[in-house]
């Protein structure tokens, strides 16, 4: 298994990280994109979370600016893969 889907999948063992942002997200956009991250997240579609947090599409860009991924990752963990991609 793949780092990235070990991450998402103990994440999303962990509860629904959704939660956390239903109580601060406004707007109709913001809300619908939430209730599709909640679809995801409570089906265990690691594939479709991957998918929305690495495409370059405008409805995946969209998802993004209320993901409920953040934090998964600490920082040190963040800026190493950073640093890892722009080595390539």
């Amino acid at each position: 298994m793949r780092r990235s889907d070990q991450l998402l999948a103990e994440e999303i063992d962990a509860g629904t990280p959704v939660d956390r942002l239903e109580t601060r997200v406004q707007g109709r956009p913001h809300t619908q994109n939430l209730a599709r991250w909640r679809c995801l997240v409570e089906a265990g579609d690691v594939e479709g979370i991957r998918a929305v947090l690495l495409s370059p599409a405008a409805d995946a860009i969209q998802m993004r600016e209320v993901s409920p991924m953040g934090g998964i990752i600490t920082e040190a963990e963040r800026r190493a893969a950073l640093h890892s991609i722009r080595r390539s």
